[in-house]
């Protein structure tokens, strides 16, 4: 990889989703399949399916957690977890908002 001293030296070239995955997963059909599944775990993990997976750990280990006496841990734990989510999902909507904003103003 070249180093880029000067921004207005620098010389855009298109890069390709394909010329990516080649150079980081590689071109065989293990490389090919790990990329398969790298991309649909990234996907379903940046979704509200990571709310849903809370919801179930605490429905399944709730019972388990009032018998030992430590539900309010479970609890704090899972709420604080699910409201970090929930924060963080909000910072990106507000996020695309803006960008949304900006458009909208230099096309109108």
């Amino acid at each position: 990889m070249t180093e880029v001293i000067n921004p207005m030296t620098h010389v855009p070239r298109l890069v390709l989703t394909e010329h990516v995955h080649a150079r980081v997963h590689g071109t065989s059909p293990m490389g090919r399949f790990n990329a398969a599944v790298a991309v649909r775990i990234t996907k379903i993990v940046g979704t509200m399916y990571c709310a849903y997976v809370f919801t179930l750990v605490a429905l399944v280990a709730l019972p388990a957690a009032i018998q030992q006496g430590s539900a309010t841990v479970l609890v704090n734990w899972l709420s604080s977890n699910f409201l970090q989510l929930v924060l963080l999902q909000i910072q990106i909507l507000n996020g695309q908002n803006e960008i949304l904003d900006l458009l909208r103003k230099k096309a109108g």
